[in-house]
């Protein structure tokens, strides 16, 4: 699904209306019904404040639907008919002519009444403002989204949270914190800011009669993933298949303290289909190691070398400790993977795999395999000598620079995970703070180079591996407090085996 600027939207509403020849009421209609599936039928009293743009239309249209199904509605219509567009208008004068019952809002004095509808009100709709907001919101405005906001004990977003940057995310004077936000068509990049987490609650992009393919070929390279690109990108296993097709993995990880590292992330590979997985870590801890890994091979840091000849994928890094003797284990496997011309070989960067590399990035440059790093942005803020408040304003231009100067994939981890390879970034929907505890960061990896083994390219595994691992910890946590790595693990195969099956089906 593409991620779009409010310019971008209204390019879209402007093509599907001039070049498809789809009636701009019909566009009105249909995302008032697509909000309409998103409430609860069971409750019998909802109040929709509207503004005089298009959004203040869907809301209108929205009232109708509700009145319409026997329900209480009240519209609180907040401006004058003469600056209401064309479409609003001819939904105000139907709700009138349907005799819903139409409050005007112009001055504070009209505030008493909407407080009390406000706090009575099973579900607020807001229909205020939409995208095309550019100007901070102040006096009457401003106040009706501060009695929402206080009142409302349920409040559902038309399009975008009124007061929110379409573009940005940043808060215009005052915005909207809704439960829910209905949007349209595509995720807008304002979404993404972190700050916009209080904004839109639970975020729902609804299709209203734009075909997927004319949005697609918007110029904007940002994705969000969604489940039915992830079921494309799950590997098929042959019936007269063998582990040796299945990739070759090696798994460099753990020391002393540290040992389940290694654990974790070998075992997240071959949960994800791994054929075979080798593990090597610290000379004082590889022997604890293989008493603990029963499915993989063990080697001695001794034997790198080799193993690096014979593997398809190497995972580096996770609880290894930032030592110059970690950078200088890596130092050897990139200097065999120059001898030997394995440009095929996937190299996963985690944890002190990357963070041996500050102020070293440009060996990045000439590695001369395929490397996939998976930062979270304390690590991203030592890679790129950002601080950390920078790289979280800034997180898809500077997951593109990085991922295009240093020719990698890059995982951005963090709420709304970012995947780029310098020319697309693809944002991941999935996960949430359930899933922030010890090991998730080594059992991501284990998965990108479980799939990545399976001949799934950087981006794809990368993309796969982390919308499944959100995916996962999300359906867990319906009936958890929090989730550990273990637990992800364990679910792993059920869930590629579901994907497969589904996307089968659907073929």
């Amino acid at each position: 699904m593409k991620i779009a600027t409010a310019k971008m939207m209204k390019e879209l509403d402007q093509f599907a209306i001039e070049q498809l020849k789809i009636p701009s009421m019909i566009l009105m209609e249909n995302a008032a019904l697509k909000v309409i599936q998103h409430l609860d039928m069971d409750q019998s009293y909802f109040v929709v404040i509207c503004g005089c743009g298009n959004n203040g239309g869907d809301g209108l249209a929205v009232a109708r639907h509700l009145f319409n199904l026997g329900k209480d509605v009240d519209v609180y219509f907040v401006s004058d008919d003469n600056k209401a567009t064309p479409d609003t208008l001819m939904n105000l004068d139907i709700c009138r002519r349907m005799k819903i019952n139409i409050i005007s809002v112009h001055e504070e004095a009209d505030l008493w009444d909407l407080r009390e509808a406000v706090n009575d009100a099973d579900t607020v709709i807001d229909a205020l403002f939409g995208i095309g907001l550019s100007r901070p919101l102040v006096g009457i405005h401003k106040e009706i989204i501060e009695i929402i906001n206080e009142m409302s004990s349920n409040t559902v977003s038309i399009d975008i949270p009124s007061g929110l940057d379409a573009d940005t995310g940043q808060v215009r004077g005052s915005a909207v914190k809704a439960h829910r936000t209905i949007s349209f068509s595509c995720y807008k990049k304002g979404f993404l800011n972190y700050a916009t987490i209080e904004s839109c609650g639970e975020i729902i992009v609804e299709n209203i009669g734009i075909p997927d393919q004319f949005c697609d070929t918007m110029g904007s390279h940002e994705y969000l993933v969604d489940q039915a690109t992830v079921r494309g990108l799950i590997p098929m296993r042959s019936r007269t298949g063998y582990k040796g097709d299945y990739g070759k993995i090696l798994v460099v990880a753990g020391s002393p303290g540290y040992t389940g590292a290694n654990k974790i992330a070998s075992e997240a590979a071959l949960a994800s289909g791994a054929g075979l997985v080798t593990v090597s870590s610290d000379v004082r801890v590889i022997d604890l190691i293989a008493e603990h890994v029963r499915e993989s091979m063990t080697i001695h840091p001794s034997q790198i070398e080799k193993a690096v000849t014979e593997c398809n994928v190497i995972a580096f890094g996770p609880g290894m400790g930032n030592t110059e003797a970690t950078r200088l284990l890596l130092m050897r496997i990139i200097k065999k993977l120059r001898e030997e011309g394995k440009s095929d070989t996937v190299l996963v960067l985690d944890a002190d795999g990357l963070n041996v590399l500050e102020g070293r990035t440009e060996l990045l440059e000439n590695i001369g395999v395929r490397v996939i790093l998976t930062p979270h942005f304390g690590e991203m803020a030592r890679l790129t000598g950002k601080s950390v408040e920078f790289i979280k304003k800034n997180r898809m231009d500077v997951a593109k620079k990085f991922a295009a100067k240093h020719n990698v994939t890059l995982v951005l981890k963090g709420h709304n995970t970012i995947i780029s390879d310098g020319v697309s970034n693809f944002v991941n929907p999935t996960g949430s703070s359930a899933i922030a505890t010890g090991g998730m960061g080594d059992c991501l990896t284990g998965m990108i180079a479980g799939l990545a083994g399976q001949g799934l390219e950087p981006m794809e595994a990368a993309i796969a591996a982390t919308y499944l691992h959100g995916w996962i910890g999300d359906e867990l946590a319906k009936t958890r407090y929090s989730v550990m790595a273990s637990e992800i693990i364990s679910r792993i195969p059920f869930e590629l085996k579901r994907m497969v099956e589904e996307a089968n089906h659907k073929d």
